[in-house]
C-alpha cells in the first residue's frame, strides 16, 4: 500500500478501462475505469502521506513502520479509505488542479460500487463516467511527473477521445510468453535435430567416399576433418537461428531490451527503475528463454547427428565391400568424438559480433549446455594508481582493465550481452585487473 503500487495498478486499470471501451465492453469499461481512479486517488495521497489514506489502526501501524510490533494486526486486516473521503482529500492536497467538483464525480462513485457489488450501472452514464475518471486520472498524473507515453501506453494521445479510442484495431491476444517459449523451444529442437541428421549424414558421407584408396592414417584425418567441418558449421547455425529467434520472441513481449518497460508497468520519472519489473528480473527471464533454447537445440543436435551418420553409414557400407564396413564403422566412432569434443570444448566458430568489443580470453563453462565459451568485452590500459611507486609490480607502471560484455558459447550459440544477463548467469560481469595488484596501487 504504497504510492508506486498505486500508480501502476491505477494505470494498468486505466488501459484495461480503454481497452474494454475499444473491444465494445461498456460495463468492464465502467468497473476498471473506478477502480483506476480509486487507485490513483489513494496514489496522489500517499504521494503526501500514508497516513492519509488509513482507514483503521492496523493500517496507521504499519504505514509507520511499526507491523512487526506485538498486537499488530497484519497488514491483510489493513483497512484504507473509501473513494468519497479518498476524492475529498485529494482535492485538498491538489490546491485547486483537481478538474472536476465532487458533484460530478459521484457517477463514478455510484457506478464503480454498483457494478463491483450488485453487477448494476446506468447504462445513462456511461460514456460521463468513463470520460471522468480519465479526467482525474490525467490531473494525477500531472501532479506526480509520470511520463505520458509510460502511464496511458498505446492509448496516449486519445485517451481524451473515446470515438477515437473506440476506432483504434483491437489487439490480437497472445499467449503468455512462458507458452510462446516453451513453442518455440520445441521447434526450435526440431529444426537442430534435422540439421544434426544432415551434419551426421555429410560427415560420415565424405570419410566414406574415396576410403579405399587411402591409408589407415590418412583416413583418421579425413573422418576427423569431415566430420568438425560438418557437425561445426550446422551446429552453429541451428544454435544462431535459435538464438535469433530467442531474442525476437522476448523483444515481442518486452523483455528485450532491457530498458524498455515490460507490458503493463508504469515509470516513475523519480524512480530509478520501471515498475513492476525492473532490468534484473527482465534478465532473469530472457536469460531463462535463452539457456533453455540454446540446451535444447543442443540436445536436439546431438540425437540428430547419431541418427544421420549411422544411417549413412549403414547406406554407403552397403554398397562397398566387406572391408569398408570397417571404415563405416570407425566413421561413426569419428563423429561421435568430435560431437563429444564440441559439447565439452566448444568449436572453432566465432562469435557472430566483433565490431565493439574483443575477445578477453576468458574460457567460461555454458550455463545451457555446458561446453566451454568466451567472454568478450572492453580492454583498457591505464596507470598504476600508485604514483610510479618504485616497488610497483604493475608493467611499465601501467595495468590491464579488462570490462566484461558478452558470453557466447560455440557450441550452442547462447549469446548473453547485457550486465544484468551475465549477473543472472553467475558470469563475471564487473572490471577486474589481470595484472598482478601493485600493493601501492
Amino acid at each position: 500500500m504504497n504510492k508506486e503500487s498505486f500508480v501502476v495498478m491505477g494505470g494498468g486499470l486505466m488501459r484495461d478501462a480503454l481497452g474494454s471501451w475499444r473491444a465494445g465492453s461498456r460495463e468492464f469499461s465502467v468497473l476498471y475505469a473506478g477502480l483506476a481512479c480509486e487507485h490513483m486517488l489513494k496514489a496522489i495521497l500517499c504521494h503526501h502521506d500514508p497516513l492519509l489514506i488509513s482507514g483503521n489502526d492496523t493500517h496507521r501501524s504499519h504505514a509507520l513502520g511499526l507491523g512487526s510490533n506485538p498486537g499488530v494486526k497484519p497488514l491483510t486486516k489493513a483497512r484504507t479509505i473509501g473513494m468519497a473521503e479518498a476524492f475529498a482529500k485529494a482535492e485538498t492536497v491538489m490546491k485547486g488542479k483537481m478538474p472536476i467538483t465532487s458533484k460530478a464525480f459521484e457517477p463514478v462513485m455510484a457506478s464503480r460500487n454498483g457494478r463491483a457489488h450488485s453487477a448494476w450501472h446506468d447504462d445513462q452514464v456511461t460514456e460521463q463516467v468513463v470520460t471522468v475518471t480519465v479526467q482525474v486520472a490525467e490531473a494525477i498524473r500531472n501532479e506526480l511527473s509520470i511520463a505520458s507515453d509510460d502511464f496511458w501506453g498505446e492509448f496516449d494521445g486519445v485517451y481524451t477521445d473515446l470515438v477515437k479510442v473506440a476506432a483504434l484495431p483491437v489487439k490480437v491476444e497472445r499467449p503468455a510468453i512462458e507458452t510462446a517459449a516453451t513453442e518455440l523451444i520445441a521447434a526450435e529442437e526440431k529444426h537442430a535435430f534435422h540439421a544434426g541428421t544432415v551434419a551426421g549424414q555429410m560427415a560420415a558421407s565424405v570419410a566414406l567416399r574415396g576410403s579405399h584408396e587411402r591409408s589407415g592414417e590418412e583416413q583418421e584425418t579425413v573422418q576427423e576433418f569431415s566430420s568438425r567441418a560438418a557437425v561445426g558449421t550446422a551446429l552453429q547455425c541451428s544454435g544462431l537461428r535459435a538464438q535469433r529467434a530467442a531474442v525476437a520472441l522476448l523483444e515481442s513481449y518486452e523483455v528485450l531490451p532491457l530498458d524498455r518497460h515490460p507490458v503493463g508497468g508504469t515509470f516513475l520519472k523519480e524512480s530509478p527503475h520501471y515498475l513492476p519489473g525492473p532490468r534484473a528480473e527482465q534478465a532473469r527471464t530472457a536469460l531463462a528463454v535463452k539457456t533453455m533454447v540454446a540446451g535444447r537445440v543442443a540436445a536436439g543436435f546431438q540425437k540428430g547427428c547419431s541418427s544421420g551418420s549411422s544411417n549413412a553409414a549403414k547406406v554407403l557400407s552397403s554398397a562397398y565391400s566387406s572391408s569398408v564396413r570397417m571404415v563405416a564403422s570407425s566413421s561413426l566412432e569419428a563423429v561421435a568424438k568430435v560431437i563429444a569434443s564440441v559439447f565439452e570444448h566448444g568449436t572453432v566458430g566465432a562469435a557472430p559480433f566483433t565490431d565493439d568489443v574483443e575477445s578477453l580470453g576468458w574460457m567460461l563453462n555454458c550455463p545451457a549446455c555446458g561446453a566451454w565459451g568466451d567472454m568478450y568485452g572492453n580492454v583498457e590500459q591505464e596507470e598504476c594508481p600508485c604514483g610510479g611507486h618504485p616497488d610497483c609490480q604493475s608493467s611499465d607502471g601501467f595495468r590491464t582493465i579488462t570490462t566484461p560484455r558478452k558470453f557466447y558459447c560455440t557450441a550452442c550459440s547462447l549469446t548473453l550481452d547485457e550486465k544484468e544477463e551475465l549477473e543472472a548467469a553467475a558470469l563475471p560481469s564487473e572490471e577486474e585487473d589481470l595484472d598482478e595488484k601493485c600493493p601501492h596501487g
